[in-house]
């Protein structure tokens, strides 16, 4: 049962575009390819090969991790109003981003996001 996960492991994986985490993992879990922490409260990495162009964040989450989304294909993100922190780099090295509307309940938005 995989215990923490390294997210660096996918540096350079710009082609990746499936992940599948077993449900019966106690710490994690991929919905759509997205990894997420089990209780779905924080996203923690979306594959860079993947097309999408807009991505709507499923509500309950609150935090988005360190480099989430950097290098991804992404242009439009749909936040949901319960995050509260969008942790350092989450977005950076996305050139693609048109939009981005940050939450009200936002409280903390980490440097080079």
């Amino acid at each position: 049962n995989v215990k923490e996960i390294n997210l660096n492991i996918f540096e350079g994986c710009f082609n990746l575009k499936e992940i599948i985490i077993s449900n019966e993992n106690l710490n994690y879990k991929s919905e759509q390819n997205i990894i997420y922490d089990k209780n779905i409260k924080k996203l923690l990495y979306y594959p860079k090969g993947l097309e999408n162009k807009t991505l709507i964040i499923p509500e309950g989450i609150e935090i988005i991790e360190k480099e989430s989304f950097k290098n991804s294909k992404l242009k439009r993100f749909l936040l949901p109003n319960s995050l509260k922190r969008i942790e350092e780099y989450s977005f950076y090295m996305n050139q693609n981003i048109e939009i981005i509307i940050i939450p009200p309940n936002v409280q903390y938005i980490g440097k080079k996001v």
